[in-house]
């Protein structure tokens, strides 16, 4: 990137994440392809705490390189969205 205006970086919240995660693991069969015969909840709060600390990394580096970070909440459609981005870019109708 040459300049700060070329990024932005979606990080849910992390309600809408654990949401997530919790829908697409809620089928026990697909819990254990993915995480073997370890126990889903445990290896999800892992998981979760991981991802918190990634998510705080990227804002703290996204503000200290000057680049825009959108917070996903699960509550705008994904063309709403799509929408803002698109408008932060310079790409939607009228922008």
């Amino acid at each position: 990137m040459s300049r700060p205006g070329q990024a932005v970086f979606l990080l849910p919240t992390a309600e809408f994440r654990r949401d997530v995660l919790r829908a697409r693991y809620a089928d026990p069969q697909r819990a254990r392809a993915t995480w073997g015969g370890r126990d889903p909840s445990a290896v999800l709060a892992k998981r979760l705490a991981r991802d918190a600390l990634w998510d705080a990394e990227v804002r703290v580096q996204a503000v200290g390189h000057r680049l825009d970070v959108l917070t996903v909440d699960g509550a705008a459609p994904p063309a709403d969205l799509a929408g803002r981005v698109a408008t932060r870019f310079g790409l939607a109708p009228g922008a």
